[in-house]
């Protein structure tokens, strides 16, 4: 996770979109992972942490432990 908002006020349709053309595809928004579409905001008046999710891991018992990086 990469922080980009806390606790602040705002919507943050611009961020969004500039996330969204960076080439990320979710972002977590007071605690909830949500995906990054055309027009996604959050309510204006409210107080919200923003973080960009840069990469998940899906773990099983069936996986084996394998580096992330080669």
């Amino acid at each position: 996770m990469l922080p980009v908002v806390k606790g602040r006020k705002g919507h943050y349709r611009e961020l969004f979109e500039e996330i969204g053309t960076q080439g990320f595809t979710k972002v977590r928004v007071d605690g909830n992972t949500m995906d990054i579409k055309p027009g996604l905001k959050v309510e204006r008046f409210r107080i919200h942490d923003i973080e960009i999710v840069i990469d998940r891991l899906a773990i099983n018992s069936k996986s084996r432990p394998r580096p992330r990086i080669l």
